[in-house]
């Protein structure tokens, strides 16, 4: 599809069909890009970020809600390669979240109190992945 004029870098609202994504949607605060598919771990991982640069993919694009860059997410669900492939590419391995722009915070989507590496902005991929208990990401 890249082939044939699909943008790398359009927004997507939906990641991966979280219960807190139906509501970012409606709010107007839901704002992926593909690239934040394969950090969530969708796709085929290193050769889909290979692929994605090849045509253009903004690699450290923030998305809201949650201000996260595809290596953030990474970082979370312990996908080590990839903040590998990241950090080879260029992306800093130390980049904060942005701040969301949510009506109060982002943790507003859920229904339970707020999670300590989800609250708020600024934090690294290291501190998301202590926060998540990932350990192949954290020795990265």
């Amino acid at each position: 599809m890249l082939e044939h004029g699909e943008d790398p870098n359009r927004s997507i609202q939906k990641l991966a069909w979280f219960d807190w994504e139906g509501p970012a949607a409606e709010r107007g605060v839901s704002d992926w890009r593909l690239i934040h598919m394969i950090g969530l771990g969708r796709g085929n991982g290193i050769e889909t970020v290979e692929v994605l640069i090849e045509f253009g993919a903004d690699i450290d694009a923030t998305a809201l809600p949650f201000g996260d860059a595809a290596i953030h997410l990474s970082a979370i669900y312990d996908r080590a390669p990839l903040i590998w492939r990241f950090v080879e590419q260029g992306v800093d391995v130390d980049i904060p979240t942005a701040e969301s722009l949510t009506n109060g915070t982002a943790t507003d989507l859920f229904e339970t109190e707020s999670f300590a590496p989800f609250d708020g902005h600024g934090k690294t991929p290291l501190m998301l992945a202590l926060g998540e208990g990932q350990s192949a990401a954290v020795d990265v």
